[in-house]
């Protein structure tokens, strides 16, 4: 159970208040650190898939790599051409991943917004209606950017 804060002497006045930027950014870092690691938490959870992605990707190409010496020179042409094509594979599954990424992004940047502006802030409706608003542009600039990366990989 939480125990009671005492009371403070004196009354807010408008001097008390966060002035500018700064003072508004460490207001809310002091008051809200639990709900900020919580949206942390949550990007880290829509990131995952292209972690795992990523690190099977470079799982494949360390084991390619360390066999390498051990090959002869049309064995290691091969083995280089397969890692190249698994990076474009993995380019063209992250796509979608980080169209996936983009529903946390397009919740996350609404609440941060809305801490900004010092904005009464509830996290599960705020979350929802930045999704409402937000993902369609920020999957599609997301899908756009993942397909210039595929093809400038592949070109």
């Amino acid at each position: 159970m939480r125990k009671k804060r005492p009371y403070a002497a004196s009354d807010y006045t408008k001097n008390m208040l966060p002035q500018n930027r700064k003072e508004i950014f460490r207001d809310v870092m002091q008051l809200h650190w639990q709900k900020l690691l919580l949206l942390g938490m949550v990007f880290l959870l829509f990131y995952t898939p292209i972690l795992l992605v990523t690190l099977g990707y470079d799982t494949y190409t360390a084991r390619i790599y360390s066999m390498l010496p051990t090959l002869d020179s049309t064995d290691q042409y091969a083995a280089i051409q397969s890692v190249i094509l698994a990076d474009i594979f993995r380019s063209i599954l992250l796509i979608p991943l980080l169209a996936l990424l983009s529903v946390a992004l397009s919740g996350i940047t609404r609440t941060l917004r809305q801490y900004a502006w010092e904005e009464n802030v509830h996290i599960p409706p705020d979350f929802a209606k930045g999704i409402r608003n937000n993902f369609r542009h920020t999957a599609s600039l997301a899908a756009l950017s993942g397909l210039i990366y595929t093809l400038c990989l592949s070109v």
